[in-house]
């Protein structure tokens, strides 16, 4: 009976040193995720001023009531994001490839495309009888990245006689992909004398959840498939698919039309007009002439006339940031949304909304701009105050910058920045440039100096 007693008793104990443990430990969380705070800069633009979110919690920047629940729905958001992309970078699936040695794997002649004319030239322009093959992918794509590895050892070994070509489709809307064919990615085409000759996916489905990668024995077969067809087979073959032909056919004049257009082509479809609500920028050299305009100064062959709106909001993102995937949505719906109402005369400052991949920008650009999280947004204004820089001349200035990773609260402040931005009135823009004439100078010399850098290399 007493060493039943004694066992009571020492469980007893056991269950309060236990309480009290688990009672420390929640009180800890939850102190830490009240008092969370913002570590990123920020510069926002809020009644006439750019704020340093530094001095301030990150409560300050969420309207009404909530604000603890709202901080603790974005820790454990940005927790979960941390995660998510600790658990990519051990995908099992890529552990169980074998590539072929790094050094080779980079000697490859694959050209690799952002801009879709240059593709189309590509296609066009190929020498007589040689076949091109065009592997389309997207960043954010984990099989996209499982096929680059097959899709360079099949250029290693048929380089010499096959042209190989790699297409990034940020620019490329839903329905230019399905106009070409495309339904999936990571996709395949292959074109000869300027037509389309074989078209078709890098995976296979097995479940209704899973793929599997089959680029290299479908790439072979279909390779294998054109070298061995005769002048009469390819007459034949011609005949047999003349419609597929000649709509891939026309689906490439038409994007081409509409890029040549700089994207002003009427489109009636409301899923289209979103996506070209805004414009995607698929190199450094477009970014720095939407927001600088030199031509003799940037290497650009699109003949932009620089910028043509007084306001220029520009979203730097990552394909592989969860938070920029929901914001990008709510970017083109802020575009579509201020677009209408400049139609409609219920705004009175047309507005150009552009967003450019970071992986496309070398990292130097992105610390001259002092961009560390994404999306990061940009907003520039056309003025004519007296610069240092630019002396009493029209120029394009940054008057705002700031980071919004938490996606509950991207729509808020980019609306809030682009109202104060235009409700300004001159007197209010005079105090502005007056108060923050440092950091607006810091921007043009960045900008000045990534362009310095381009013409030296």
């Amino acid at each position: 009976m007493n060493d039943a007693m004694r066992a009571l008793t020492v469980n007893i104990h056991l269950l309060l040193v236990v309480s009290v443990a688990v009672a420390f430990f929640v009180s800890g969380v939850l102190d830490n995720l009240l008092n969370y705070r913002n570590h990123y800069a920020v510069a926002f633009c809020s009644n006439g001023r750019i704020i340093d979110r530094k001095r301030f919690r990150a409560s300050s920047m969420s309207a009404g009531h909530g604000n603890n629940f709202n901080e603790i729905v974005a820790y454990l958001e940005e927790e979960f994001n941390r995660s998510s992309s600790e658990a990519d970078k051990k995908d099992p699936d890529e552990e169980n490839l074998h590539p072929i040695p790094q050094q080779r794997t980079f000697q490859t002649s694959v050209k690799t495309h952002t801009n879709v004319i240059d593709l189309l030239d590509e296609i066009d322009t190929a020498p007589s009888n040689i076949l091109s093959v065009v592997l389309f992918f997207a960043n954010y794509c984990k099989m996209c990245q499982q096929a680059i590895i097959p899709f360079k050892q099949v250029a290693n070994d048929m380089a010499e006689r096959v042209r190989f070509i790699r297409y990034e489709t940020s620019a490329l809307s839903p329905k230019e992909f399905k106009s070409m064919g495309i339904d999936k990615l990571p996709f395949l085409q292959i074109y000869r004398n300027g037509i389309c000759v074989a078209s078709f996916s890098a995976t296979q489905k097995i479940s209704k959840t899973s793929r599997k990668m089959v680029l290299r024995p479908r790439l072979l077969e279909h390779i294998d498939t054109c070298e061995r067809r005769s002048l009469a087979d390819w007459s034949t073959f011609r005949n047999c698919y003349d419609k597929e032909i000649e709509a891939n056919k026309a689906a490439r004049a038409k994007i081409r039309e509409a890029m040549d257009g700089k994207y002003n082509a009427d489109y009636n479809d409301d899923e289209e007009r979103l996506y070209r609500s805004i414009r995607t920028l698929t190199s450094e050299s477009e970014l720095l002439h939407l927001i600088h305009g030199d031509k003799d100064s940037i290497d650009d062959d699109h003949g932009e006339e620089g910028p043509n709106s007084c306001i220029v909001v520009i979203m730097f993102h990552s394909h592989f940031d969860p938070s920029c995937r929901r914001a990008q949505h709510k970017f083109r719906k802020i575009a579509s949304e201020r677009q209408y109402q400049y139609e409609k005369g219920m705004e009175r400052t047309p507005c150009t909304m552009a967003r450019i991949e970071t992986s496309l920008l070398p990292d130097q650009t992105l610390r001259s701009f002092g961009i560390q999280r994404y999306p990061h947004i940009h907003i520039y204004r056309i003025s004519t105050h007296c610069s240092e820089i630019d002396g009493n001349r029209k120029s394009i200035e940054c008057v705002a910058s700031f980071s919004i990773p938490r996606s509950f609260l991207f729509a808020k402040m980019l609306h809030e920045s682009l109202d104060t931005v235009v409700q300004r009135t001159p007197e209010e823009w005079t105090e502005f440039y007056n108060q923050h004439r440092n950091e607006i100078e810091v921007q043009k010399l960045a900008v000045k100096e990534i362009i310095r850098n381009r013409v030296q290399r």
